[in-house]
């Protein structure tokens, strides 16, 4: 992957908005491919009214208008006088009890009439001019054109004209339960018009609609998305940081500041859109804006927290990038400065003691820190077990650095003079031996350096005084001769 191509802000931005997408259609891929899975009949029933979906749909309607009875029992009615109760009312219909269920949340995407015992009548059918008696519901729902379910528990007779099997083959016990052993009811049922836009039954048609529509491509959607979705997370790792005209990663100032601060400001923040968010979802909003409404808040907090958790993701693989995540966090430098402290002021007081003090308060510390640790309980056992591998780590790497020594005097004893300890690697008396170590090397170095020099000098003038002698003699010799 080469420079230009991490360095493309464009490319970045397009790979921001692509996850989520990528996200959303593998999640509903899964769902859609888990759905088929457990409905397998929309893939292959051309009608919705024949599949289990809906089967299973209208008889949960059937079953919450039958168990609504129980929510009017204890409606009291005198002959002749009509009863309000909470949003039902209820009076007398020729020595028939009549209950009007106002309230029919629970089934609105049918309408129903129960009669038990002959005698009293359930239903969310309200009368009027047209419809005056129990016979005037039933003739009504009867003569009604749309789909219909109804139940006779004297004859245990299922009428319906809905081709579907769960509602063909639906039991006497799945209503009788609701009754009492000695009840004999009628219940007859007719599918609204127009179903309710929020009720299970709208959302499993509109489900089988999208099936027809889609098949099976959503179940390939899942391996291309995935793939698609690892190659995008892949080339953001790999080019975040990476900013053109500035070499290696590049921190800006937000970068800078603690990740830790970051993290709990980024969850104060989502608290409260949180809170506003549910806040919002209380309010009332007209019915065909209702949808479009909700549709733009949740898009508005979905985006939302999506955002801040790009932002922090971003930062944190910059900071992994330059080993900084660590060292970057408020509770790592402040840890730092008082680690750095406690050391100075126990150095500054333990080292200025005799060494043989030292040894013997050490040795009184670590015998009553173990007494401690070994009778608090077993946490306390396995932290005592710890402390002592501390110790043996702490003794083991003292020895090392007294080895480092001994074989520096060592190399300085057999005439080695490129000595040189770190004595920012040891502490205490051992950093005081490094130094003068250090200095002897350095004394013994330079002394060799002398010597050599001196040596060097005394040739240098033998030399020159032979040469100087050399001259006259030679005149003297060829005089002579």
């Amino acid at each position: 992957m080469n420079g230009d191509i991490r360095n493309s802000m464009l490319l970045k931005i397009i790979c921001y908005m692509l996850i989520p997408i990528l996200i959303i259609v593998i999640i509903l891929s899964v769902l859609y491919s888990a759905y088929i899975y457990e409905n397998e009949d929309l893939m292959y029933k051309s009608n919705f009214y024949e599949t289990n979906s809906f089967g299973e749909a209208y008889q949960s309607d059937i079953y919450k208008a039958v168990s609504r009875r129980s929510g009017f029992d204890d409606i009291e009615l005198t002959n002749g006088e009509q009863i309000f109760h909470e949003k039902n009312y209820g009076y007398y219909i020729n020595d028939t009890s009549y209950v009007y269920d106002m309230s029919y949340n629970g089934c609105e995407n049918i309408k129903y009439v129960l009669i038990i015992n002959g005698v009293d009548c359930y239903t969310n059918m309200e009368l009027n001019e047209q419809i005056n008696s129990i016979d005037d519901l039933v003739n009504n729902i009867k003569e009604n054109d749309n789909l219909y379910w109804d139940y006779d528990s004297t004859t245990s007779v299922i009428s319906t004209n809905i081709n579907n099997d769960i509602l063909k083959d639906m039991r006497y016990s799945y209503i009788n339960d609701i009754f009492d052993v000695n009840s004999e009811y009628q219940i007859y049922t007719i599918l609204n018009n127009d179903i309710a836009l929020d009720s299970e039954l709208y959302f499993r048609e509109e489900v089988f609609n999208l099936v027809q529509e889609l098949q099976d491509s959503p179940i390939y959607l899942i391996p291309i998305s995935s793939i698609l979705l690892i190659g995008v997370i892949v080339y953001l790792i790999a080019s975040i940081g990476h900013v053109k005209g500035k070499d290696g990663i590049y921190l800006n100032r937000f970068d800078e500041m603690p990740i830790d601060v970051l993290l709990v400001l980024g969850g104060i923040a989502i608290s409260i859109v949180c809170a506003i968010f549910v806040q919002f979802l209380d309010v009332n909003v007209i019915g065909k804006f209702e949808l479009v409404f909700y549709i733009i808040l949740y898009s508005m907090f979905i985006i939302f927290l999506y955002t801040i958790f790009m932002i922090l993701c971003t930062t944190i693989i910059k900071r992994i990038k330059t080993k900084t995540l660590i060292k970057s966090t408020l509770i790592y430098k402040v840890c730092s400065k008082l680690i750095k402290m406690i050391k100075n002021v126990t150095n500054n007081i333990f080292y200025n003691i005799d060494l043989n003090a030292r040894v013997i308060i050490g040795f009184f510390a670590i015998v009553l820190i173990s007494v401690i640790l070994f009778i608090i309980n077993d946490i306390g056992i396995i932290l005592l077990l710890l402390f002592w591998g501390y110790i043996l780590y702490y003794m083991i790497h003292e020895v090392n650095n007294f080895r480092k020594i001994k074989n520096s005097i060592k190399d300085i004893y057999d005439g080695k003079k490129d000595i040189k300890l770190d004595s920012n690697e040891f502490k205490g008396d051992l950093k005081d031996l490094s130094i003068y170590v250090n200095d002897i090397a350095g004394g013994f170095s330079n002394a060799i350096e002398e010597s050599l020099k001196s040596e060097r000098l005394k040739t240098e003038l033998i030399t020159n005084v032979s040469h100087d002698i050399k001259t006259p003699l030679t005149s003297i010799i060829n005089y002579v001769d």
